[in-house]
Formats: structure tokens, C-alpha cells, sequence
């Protein structure tokens, strides 16, 4: 399927899942962060920086997650919050 379809962001990030269930750390951070160079979405973010914070990344993972909480965010509903506190 990947010589087939080698610029599919959701059949990378499904080979990087495969990877990780197998330990093939490499491969799935390769399969993953290829994915990311696809298409930005909250779920590739989400899994690639679970992967980084296990491997000692931690920078690169808090910035991937929240890279993937800023794009859960524009998928949201624009509903009216509370004005912020006033000091």
C-alpha cells in the first residue's frame, strides 16, 4: 500500500501505530513525523509526541502537543466564553 500511496498522511500514521505496536520506535517516529510533513493534524501530533516523551524528547513533545491542542481548537465550535478576569 505505501508504494502505492506513499504521500498518505492517515496510512503513515496508521504504519507509525503498527510500528509502535511492534517497538520499531524509529520507523514509527519516521512514519509519524512523515505523516506531520503531510498534513498537521491533532492526532499525528498527539501520537508522535507520546512517542518523543517516552524516547526523552520532552521539549519537542510538549511542543507537538500543543500544536495538536491548537488545531483540536480550530476545529471547534466558536461558542461565546466568559470575558477573562480583569486585574
Amino acid at each position: 500500500w505505501l508504494k502505492e500511496h506513499p504521500q498518505d498522511p492517515s496510512l503513515l500514521l496508521t504504519l507509525g501505530r503498527l510500528s509502535q505496536q511492534n517497538r520499531l520506535w524509529g520507523k514509527a517516529r519516521d512514519y509519524l513525523e512523515s505523516s506531520l510533513r503531510l498534513e498537521r493534524n491533532p492526532e499525528t501530533c498527539a501520537e508522535l509526541a507520546r512517542l518523543l516523551a517516552s524516547l526523552g524528547e520532552t521539549e519537542r513533545s510538549n511542543r507537538l502537543f500543543q500544536e495538536g491542542l491548537g488545531l483540536l481548537d480550530e476545529r471547534l465550535l466558536a461558542l461565546p466564553l466568559p470575558e477573562t478576569a480583569r486585574a
